[in-house]
């Protein structure tokens, strides 16, 4: 049988496999010539004409309308497509993906994500640990959510109810990710540059005078807010009225810095994060994704 998955969102992109054949893949930008297009419409359009697709696997990481391809898929009279909605399984995607590419027989994945699926609307998923054994059984034992809604404290316990052996976390409004894209939007990128921080961290030195971002590995909020910018991207408060755009020899120093102690204290974040699977699994096949 062929498959279609679509990956809507940033870098968007579209691939058809039948049984372990990956038959075609395309990533939208490379049609469209826009950056990190979001909707994959032409990789899909050619995929329909080019393959007999009997089903296609959609994989937002929030529930997402998918009509145009709906509309698409009647106006190249394929309609005996079979649909599967994946939004709220965004986590157990990135899980799949490393550790059917790692070789492993069983291994912790941990995944370390800005935005994963939503809960209730008024939570995301940030970092969640599985235990993954072949062929498919995948069993979640750690899960964070970032929270922007205080109404989540009250419906995780939904989640804690179908999920009795996962650790729950809800105690701050970020993940790691947020933490290290306050460095990132300092100096004026888009939040997906993270890249550009990590490399601008290798000129900073360990300024005593940044505070500890996390306590009991646990992002502080009173350092950080958020912004009324495209995708509200989080901030450290501190330095919010420094925020630049163009990096120079005379003003990095500050810069740099930062991202220092941000790239070394989300590090430790997750270093703390392997402990944690490895105490909780006994096992020393670790994947990380997100």
């Amino acid at each position: 049988m062929t498959y279609l998955g679509i990956s809507p969102t940033h870098d968007s992109s579209v691939c058809v496999f039948d049984k372990n054949k990956i038959l075609y893949f395309s990533k939208e930008e490379r049609k469209s010539q826009i950056k990190r297009d979001n909707e994959p419409i032409l990789s899909f359009i050619n995929s329909l004409n080019k393959y007999d697709v009997k089903k296609i696997i959609w994989c937002p990481p929030y529930q997402q309308i998918w009509f145009p391809y709906v509309n698409l898929i009647k106006k190249i009279k394929k309609n005996n497509i079979e649909i599967i909605d994946l939004y709220n399984k965004h986590h157990l995607q990135h899980a799949s993906l490393a550790f059917y590419s790692s070789g492993f027989e069983n291994a912790s994945i941990i995944v370390i994500d800005r935005n994963g699926s939503l809960l209730e609307n008024s939570a995301r998923e940030s970092e969640t640990i599985f235990f993954a054994e072949y062929p498919c059984n995948f069993k979640e034992i750690y899960k964070s959510f970032w929270i922007f809604d205080n109404v989540a404290f009250d419906k995780t316990s939904l989640f804690k109810k179908e999920n009795p052996d996962c650790e729950i976390d809800t105690r701050s409004m970020l993940g790691v990710t947020k933490v290290y894209e306050t460095a990132t939007n300092l100096i004026g990128q888009h939040v997906l540059e993270n890249g550009k921080t990590m490399g601008l961290a290798s000129y900073g030195t360990d300024d005593k005078n940044f505070p500890n971002l996390f306590f009991n590995n646990i992002p502080q909020d009173y350092y950080f807010g958020h912004s009324e910018e495209e995708n509200n991207p989080a901030i450290f408060l501190e330095l919010n009225d420094k925020k630049i755009k163009n990096i120079t020899k005379e003003n990095y120093k500050i810069y740099a810095d930062y991202a220092y102690q941000v790239q070394k204290q989300t590090q430790q974040a997750v270093c703390y994060l392997i402990q944690k699977s490895i105490d909780k699994t006994g096992c020393k096949n670790i994947c990380i994704t997100g």
